[in-house]
């Protein structure tokens, strides 16, 4: 896998990412989430825990600059809208 895009806040990440067909989406989350811990405990010497979900959506070619300015701008895009709202509209989005 190739990370295109890495942002988020203190409490959520976004991640654009381009997956190999071998590998499967939970597989992926499974090595990022592993991984991250591992380096956080190795930085910080604090043990560091991720919730047990996630959300996954797949874009489109065309989408990828407007979804990598939309990772990397997180910070900006939450002060104006929380998380819970987000997940709302996107699941709104989708289910429409």
């Amino acid at each position: 896998m190739k990370a295109i895009a890495v942002g988020g806040t203190g409490n959520h990440v976004h991640l654009l990412l381009l997956l190999s067909p071998t590998i499967t989406l939970s597989e992926a989350v499974q090595k990022i989430k592993a991984n991250s811990s591992r380096w956080m405990h190795e930085i910080t010497g604090k043990r560091f825990f991720w919730q047990a979900g996630y959300a996954a959506f797949s874009i489109g070619m065309s989408q990828t600059d407007a979804t990598v300015r939309y990772v990397l701008n997180q910070r900006e895009h939450h002060t104006r809208h929380s998380v819970e709202e987000e997940i709302e509209s996107v699941f709104k989005k989708v289910a429409a």
